[in-house]
């Protein structure tokens, strides 16, 4: 299961992919929080942390490894990530010039 699970992280997560990156401390925090949400996934499913893992625990662990899997699903609920506006406004968009 972890095996099929763990290779969607890319998926959720473009930053891995390098994509709007804008420094080294931002990729090291991505990646730091791309393998704490690895192990604390492994840990949930293998129900064993440093010792066995209560049922609670276990679930606070996958909560935690899909929050960090998927960074911005929190900030979604709040702040949309697109913008309904009027077909009228596209004349308004101008392509940037190279």
């Amino acid at each position: 299961m972890r095996t099929a699970i763990l290779p969607f992280v890319f998926l959720f997560n473009t930053e891995l992919l390098m994509i709007g990156i804008t420094s080294w401390w931002h990729f090291a925090l991505v990646v730091v929080a791309a393998v704490a949400a690895c192990f604390s996934f492994a840990s949930a499913t293998q129900r064993y942390f440093i010792v066995a893992n209560r049922w609670w625990e276990t679930l606070a662990l996958l909560i935690i490894a899909f929050s960090l899997f998927r960074p911005d699903i929190y900030r979604d609920w709040f702040y949309p990530p697109f913008a309904l506006q009027p077909a009228s406004e596209v004349t308004r968009i101008r392509r940037p010039t190279p």
